[in-house]
């Protein structure tokens, strides 16, 4: 027989009550770094945008101009063809980009795009995609964000 006797909380040595303290808190710190690390590298999602915007009239993009829209993720820029729309979100890790002078730049990470959307800087290594654009019944433009197109793709309409 032998005479051991099961392991209570009172039995136990304070060497071990504080390795078992210490184990936890190294335990919770390294799960903290983690969530911290992983969230760091996800962009930051306030709300899911409607999938097809009404940007408004075709008058309201000047020829030569990128016009960000606040309905959602896009810009619509208008050339000698006509008028198309450049996707707003990063190819890198999919922040929303924002006009910096000339350029269009994503806050989260640095990359820098041209107005063509050909990037000119990383980490983004891909162009921004080029949206679908279409004039609804009232004669609105109209940009599916699910749908992408060729660059040279433009919705034509009357010259200002």
């Amino acid at each position: 027989m032998s005479n051991s006797q099961p392991v209570t909380p009172s039995s136990l040595s304070r060497r071990e009550v504080l390795i078992a303290l210490g184990s936890l808190g190294l335990l919770t710190a390294l799960v903290n770094g983690v969530r911290g690390s992983l969230r760091f590298l996800t962009p930051p999602v306030s709300q899911t945008p409607p999938r097809i915007i009404v940007a408004g009239a075709p008058a309201d993009f000047p020829s030569g101009e990128l016009t960000a829209l606040a309905a959602g993720p896009a810009f619509i820029g208008r050339d000698g063809a006509g008028l198309f729309a450049l996707s707003a979100i990063c190819t890198h890790l999919g922040c929303t980009l924002a006009r910096s002078g000339e350029e269009l730049a994503c806050p989260c990470h640095g990359s820098r795009f041209a107005t063509d959307g050909n990037n000119l800087a990383g980490p983004a290594s891909h162009p921004l995609p080029y949206l679908a654009l279409n004039l609804n019944d009232d004669g609105l433009v109209e940009v599916n964000l699910d749908q992408t197109v060729e660059s040279t793709v433009r919705l034509k309409v009357k010259s200002l």
